[in-house]
């Protein structure tokens, strides 16, 4: 068993807050409530940690509000919040109100009688209601009393009174089963109790000298039920703190010892839950004086053999937490088995209401959720077994620390990490860890949330939600309606594989077409990678400086703005740009391919002997290392043969705005062609039968010397030149660049 804080610590408030308790939830969730100034607020949580919904508060009232505790009623994940009110004249009423799973008020508020009550502490009876025991002034002594509640928050049977000792004070209770309550007391300086069977009382004990007590149920550690036996947990001021266990007739078993050190805080040090398991643990207030901190909360667990194991700091934020004492924890079991703690920092803003999550558990588990919206997590343990039963229900493995998850919700069942060797039946969606996760959906709609590393994220069948967060995540996606979601902070190289038509949300970089239909493919404001498949797909890039590759298929790409890169391996694929695109736009091609308009560059790939063909635009093309024939088309074009034989075609009208540089060319291999179309003057030749240009009709120099010459190289410039005539009459247009001083014959060129 790994004994670790799960989650992170949260602020439940903030500012003139004190005196809080803490509530599991079946749920899977916990309540917290507190006294704030004069009034009682609480604050449900779900089982990641996460606040549901805001802050809320019982009934208003125009007393002064304080001492309040919380219980859950029944399994359906209502709640019941007894707390008192000081009257002008200085006495005390008593008031409880139960409340919906949703926080929301439930059937009147409770009021007793009395007009001297204090000090209310709740436990569960056998009506799915509560017991509270409180102190109150009975004939002018203060009396420890029981009170018994249905659900719906109406009181059957008479108070029954069970001690008016001297001095008794602090009353807790804790249910044993049936109509059996143990309530715990202060009376003259020593923690004393008395078992209370519906209205028969027995006698009391004194379990030890103390200034606090409380008192907790065990659990069978097979059936997890109610055993009988419980145990009373003692603040013996300067002497630390101790356990004493009995059995259900309250016969002494034995002492625990939880703390060798004073609780150093003036009020309420220790709380205790049981645990399914059959032991119990213990959140406590103590110094640490390494820490040079005045009171600290620790959590210690004991098992069901009454061993003792390690004390655990929670609170270990102490920048936030200030050097102060912390005081009140409480803790209370969760219905999955971790551990919900609540404390008070009073050094904090006038006071700060604090809560985390501790992971104790020393087994696998069993969990049947109930009809709501439940948050459970699976233990480190294998062979967990958990059933979300009715609502939409998440498995959360946010606190995990040994590694990734692996789990199916389709095959309700888990592989590996903590997921491993568990059954999960009646769950819609998951919370990963912070490793790299992978999870898969079932056939209803679910939500799926990565966390940190990165994850592998499948709905499966119906619309469903992938949160990926940070980290290079990988969703797939079967329903156009699938929502993937991203943000800024995430990472650099998210994908997305689809067999069907989708678009990328903001932040996700690259989306890949899978199966075999002919779908379409949309990037986002991001520089996207999109990936055809076999079939014709269409790819969008939208903005961004976006690369399409179309692989097999005639596809259809189209960049959108930004500098775009696409991949063509079909004769037939269309790479299409705007005029409003970018300036640097590229096509890698494998096969012989013509710019469409406005891309300016155009690349060959692989070592094939392809044909290269510019557009309108300033081109760079350049060729691969096969025997390429690269046209520039119009406009002035950069042109770069490669390492092959390459062919560097002239073949478009002649004007001053369209002369092509030839970057690379080779004299000892490469070979320039020449369209008689447009330098007419060049004799006969086509593209299927090329001729070799008469040696008499080219020349080295800045001009022609004699009315033979049509082609001039300029090997002081490297300029490249047509002459109509070789005598001047028709001014010589350039018609390429070169690099300066080549050995240029007339063998370079061919008349086609």
């Amino acid at each position: 068993m790994t004994f670790k804080i799960w989650g992170a610590e949260s602020s439940a408030r903030l500012s003139g807050t004190d005196r809080d308790a803490v509530a599991m939830l079946p749920n899977g969730g916990f309540v917290v409530t507190w006294r704030e100034n004069s009034t009682i607020a609480f604050q449900r949580y779900d089982g990641n940690g996460v606040k549901s919904g805001n802050v809320q508060f019982v009934a208003s009232s125009s007393l002064f509000q304080q001492f309040a505790d919380v219980i859950a009623i029944g399994t359906d994940g209502a709640l019941a919040i007894t707390w008192t009110e000081t009257l002008a004249t200085g006495g005390r009423l008593m008031r409880s109100q139960t409340f919906n799973v949703d926080g929301s008020p439930n059937g009147a508020l409770t009021e007793n009688a009395s007009v001297q009550m204090d000090g209310a502490q709740m436990a569960s009876n056998d009506r799915n209601g509560w017991a509270t025991a409180y102190v109150e002034k009975v004939s002018g002594t203060n009396t420890i009393r029981l009170l018994q509640h249905a659900a719906d928050g109406t009181q059957f049977g008479a108070a029954v009174s069970v001690s008016s000792a001297s001095g008794v004070r602090d009353p807790d209770v804790a249910w044993l089963g049936g109509t059996t309550h143990v309530v715990s007391y202060v009376t003259d300086g020593n923690i004393t109790f008395s078992i209370v069977n519906g209205d028969q009382v027995g006698p009391a004990t004194t379990v030890a000298p103390g200034v606090k007590g409380d008192i907790v149920a065990l659990k069978d550690p097979v059936s997890g039920a109610l055993s009988g036996a419980f145990a009373v947990i003692v603040d013996n001021g300067a002497m630390g703190v101790e356990t004493r266990l009995y059995d259900a007739s309250g016969g002494f078993l034995g002492t625990v010892d939880i703390a060798g050190t004073k609780p150093n805080s003036d009020f309420d040090c220790v709380s205790v839950t049981a645990l399914k398991g059959g032991g119990f643990a213990v959140a406590f207030i103590a110094a640490d004086a390494a820490a040079n901190d005045q009171g600290d909360v620790y959590v210690r667990v004991v098992d069901a053999n009454g061993i003792a194991g390690p004390a655990l700091k929670v609170n270990a934020r102490a920048a936030a937490d200030g050097f102060g004492a912390q005081k009140t924890p409480a803790i209370s079991e969760m219905a999955d088995g971790r551990l919900a703690l609540s404390w008070n920092d009073w050094t904090i803003g006038n006071g700060l209401t604090s809560t985390t999550i501790v992971d104790a558990r020393t087994a696998s588990i069993s969990v049947i959720g109930t009809a709501h919206n439940d948050v459970y997590a699976p233990s480190e343990h294998t062979g967990d077994f958990l059933n979300g039963s009715g609502g939409i229900d998440t498995l959360t493995f946010k606190g995990t620390t040994t590694g990734g998850v692996a789990l199916n919700l389709g095959a309700e069942s888990g592989s590996a990490g903590d997921a491993a060797g568990d059954a999960y039946l009646g769950f819609e969606n998951v919370i990963g860890s912070k490793f790299d996760d992978t999870l898969t959906g079932g056939a209803g709609a679910n939500r799926l949330e990565g966390g940190s590393g990165n994850d592998r994220l499948n709905g499966g069948a119906d619309v469903d939600v992938m949160i990926g967060g940070s980290g290079n995540d990988i969703y797939y996606v079967d329903n156009a309606s699938d929502q993937v979601s991203e943000t800024a902070t995430g990472g650099t190289a998210d994908r997305v594989y689809t067999d069907v038509t989708y678009t990328l949300s903001a932040y996700v970089e690259h989306l890949y077409a899978t199966g075999s239909g002919a779908i379409t493919l949309t990037g986002n404001t991001s520089s996207n990678k999109l990936y055809g498949n076999a079939a014709g797909n269409r790819l969008n890039g939208g903005a961004g400086n976006d690369i399409l590759y179309g692989a097999a298929g005639a596809d259809l790409m189209v960049g959108g703005t930004g500098n775009d890169i696409y991949y063509v391996d079909n004769r037939s694929d269309r790479a299409a740009e705007a005029s409003s695109g970018g300036t640097a736009d590229t096509v890698y091609t494998s096969v012989s391919y013509a710019l469409s308009a406005y891309i300016e560059r155009l690349y060959a790939a692989g070592t094939s002997a392809i044909s290269l063909t510019g557009n309108a635009q300033a081109n760079i093309i350049k060729g691969n290392a096969g025997t390429n024939k690269i046209s520039g088309g119009l406009g002035k074009d950069t042109l770069y043969g490669g390492s092959g034989k390459d062919i560097f075609m002239l073949d478009t009208k002649l004007s001053s705005a369209n002369f092509d540089k030839f970057a690379d060319y080779n004299v000892s291999y490469d070979s320039i062609y020449l369209d008689n179309r447009y330098l007419t003057k060049l004799g006969s030749g086509s593209v299927t039968s090329p001729k070799k240009l008469a040696s008499a009709a080219f020349w080295k120099g800045p001009k022609a010397h004699d009315a033979s010459d049509r082609i001039i190289y300029d090997p002081a410039k490297g300029y490249l030149y047509y002459d109509a005539d070789g005598t001047g009459a028709s001014k010589q247009v350039l018609i390429a660049t070169l690099a300066k001083g080549l050995k240029m014959t007339y063998a370079e060129f061919y008349v086609i």
